[in-house]
């Protein structure tokens, strides 16, 4: 059987832990810390009855040691962490702070998606919008008063109780809502 010492020091270099590795090595008063090389290092715990590594990337920019957390294994595997590493690297031999430049990276996925979800948003049909359209295309042209009647009866009735909801979400008991609270 291998010591804790033997996972801790065979294979010198990078890449030294494996699965079976984080899977069969005994903690020391719950926890244990192995290194993988590189500058990664993974604090293996057990927590209820499930065994996790939180690996952390320590690196040197500007003469500081700074720490930058990399993700949970088995959450994700050994192969992602591992090449987070190796970018967060790349960027601290750059002159360039991998932590402050994946706050960025996600801020701006953040922001992407935002603007995404805003442009979805105005580009769906509301039951106002598609009464403004009826009302532009059609109810104007065909009445001699200019549809004052229907104008009335979306404007009371219909608006106030599915103004803004999405067209496409407009479903039987919504309309037989209207009609119910019309009489």
């Amino acid at each position: 059987a291998k010591r804790d010492s033997d996972y801790r020091m065979a294979n010198r270099g990078e890449n030294r832990l494996t699965d079976t590795a984080l899977k069969r090595v005994r903690l020391v008063d719950g926890k244990t810390l192995l290194l993988d090389g590189g500058g990664l290092r993974a604090l293996v715990t057990e927590a209820r009855g499930r065994r996790v590594a939180r690996f952390v990337f320590r690196f040197r920019l500007n003469g500081a040691r700074l720490d930058m957390r990399l993700g949970t294994w088995p959450d994700k595997s050994l192969a992602e962490i591992r090449a987070k590493r190796n970018e967060a690297r790349a960027k601290a031999r750059s002159g360039i702070d991998p932590r402050k430049a994946a706050r960025e990276a996600r801020a701006d996925e953040e922001r992407k998606a935002q603007e995404s979800a805003r442009r979805t948003a105005e580009a769906r049909l509301t039951v106002k919008n598609l009464f403004e359209k009826w009302e532009r295309l059609h109810l104007s042209r065909s009445y001699k008063d200019g549809g004052a009647e229907p104008r009335r009866y979306f404007s009371k009735d219909i608006l106030p109780l599915l103004g803004n909801l999405p067209a496409e979400e407009l479903t039987r008991a919504h309309v037989a809502r209207v009609v119910d609270s019309a009489l």
